[in-house]
């Protein structure tokens, strides 16, 4: 899961390093239509080659191939699957992590240009400090997990743990220059971005073991309630924008940051309660 979500983050940085040259260079204008056709072209080259393991005809160990005379998995409303122990918490985490990152996503730029006076281009290409991030902290967290046999949620909240200090001297240290800005939001990609990696193949477990299983229902419920985390922080960082300015905006994205390592440790210690986390950090 760490080493295939690098491409996500390696798209975003190519995608915003791309559109701030387009912007500096040839006008708003022209920043619209190189994403669009290699859009269309990803989207070809999908339909063509991707298919599932069956239609392929592999094999993949340890996951049988589902019998026509097997019975249909058990149907869970979507309130049922919300009152699953570890649920809310994990929708919990994943609400405050995709508001960290897509608030970082669509104001840092601003950030930078208006509050340390980058220009454009800067502004644009330096943001990517942030898909930088995630890139390495993708790939390693998932690295480590495997190799040291810690539990997932736990991992995760110590990354969180990290993620949210670097938020506050990223706060703290905003205007010491490019070196020490750098240094805070690699940190700081790394944690959310590695976080946001992992979470899927938690709620994954949850839903196949708790739901009978509906791990891709789970996943799907736990991945809505954080994108409305994405949808909620776009007017609440704008209206707190207005009010107080970024001195109200950076200390929010240290406490939601906080409460991620919170919702995961609350899921991880219910976990460890009833003897699964150890399990899974045995195998």
């Amino acid at each position: 899961f760490g080493i295939v979500n690098t491409a996500t983050y390696s798209g975003g940085l190519g995608g915003t390093a791309l559109a701030a040259a387009l912007l500096d260079y040839s006008g708003w204008r022209s920043v619209g239509p190189p994403p669009a056709i290699i859009a269309l072209v990803t989207a070809a080259l999908l339909a063509a080659f991707i298919a599932t393991p069956q239609e392929r005809g592999v094999t993949v160990p340890d996951k049988a191939a589902p019998s026509k005379d097997a019975p249909p998995p058990s149907q869970s409303s979507l309130r049922e699957l919300a009152c699953l122990p570890s649920v809310p918490s994990l929708a919990a985490a994943m609400f405050c992590l995709k508001f960290v990152r897509y608030c970082l996503y669509m104001w840092l730029p601003l950030y930078l240009l208006e509050e340390l006076h980058y220009t454009k281009l800067q502004a644009g290409v330096f943001s990517t400090v942030f898909d930088l991030g995630g890139i390495l902290g993708s790939a390693l967290l998932g690295i480590y997990l495997d190799r040291s046999g810690t539990a997932p949620l736990l991992g995760v909240t110590r990354v969180m743990a990290a993620g949210c200090l670097a938020m506050a001297a990223f706060l703290l240290t905003a205007h010491w220059g490019m070196a020490a800005n750098m240094c805070c939001l690699l940190v700081v990609g790394a944690a959310n971005c590695g976080a946001d990696s992992i979470l899927p193949s938690v709620t994954m477990e949850v839903g196949e073991r708790e739901a009978g299983g509906r791990g891709a229902a789970v996943t799907s419920l736990v991945n809505g309630v954080g994108y409305l985390g994405a949808l909620v922080e776009g007017p609440l960082v704008g209206a707190l924008h207005g009010l107080v300015g970024w001195g109200g905006v950076l200390p929010l994205l240290v406490i939601v940051s906080g409460m991620v390592a919170l919702a995961t440790h609350r899921a991880g210690a219910r976990e460890e309660a009833t003897g699964v986390g150890s399990a899974a950090a045995t195998v």
